[in-house]
């Protein structure tokens, strides 16, 4: 776990596998594709809500930035049509609470 985007992309689609009882799926090879890959798994598998926890291990600097990631994670909230909870301990809860209020 190296805390990046694509690693947070990859597990969320380890854990809806095996959250669906389903053989691991190949993560695809760009972030946008991954993005898509989750869209799909979590439309097909009609999921009510997503919980993402830890959000503070995520490391900016892995993720491109504050910027970015938080840009990544407000287009994720509004990509997947579903609710999206996010848990982080302080200083990273502040960081989301700020930025996603509008999302």
């Amino acid at each position: 776990n190296n805390s990046s985007v694509r690693d947070l992309c990859e597990e969320i689609l380890a854990s809806l596998d095996l959250s669906l009882g389903r053989e691991k799926t190949k993560p695809a090879g760009t972030i946008g594709a991954l993005v898509r890959q989750i869209e799909q798994n979590i439309k097909s598998s009609f999921l009510g809500i997503l919980v993402i926890d830890e959000m503070q291990r995520l490391v900016f600097k892995r993720t491109g930035g504050e910027n970015n990631l938080l840009n990544f994670l407000h287009s994720l909230v509004n990509k997947l049509g579903v609710p999206i909870f996010f848990c982080a301990n302080p200083p990273f809860d502040d960081t989301l609470a700020r930025t996603l209020k509008a999302a």
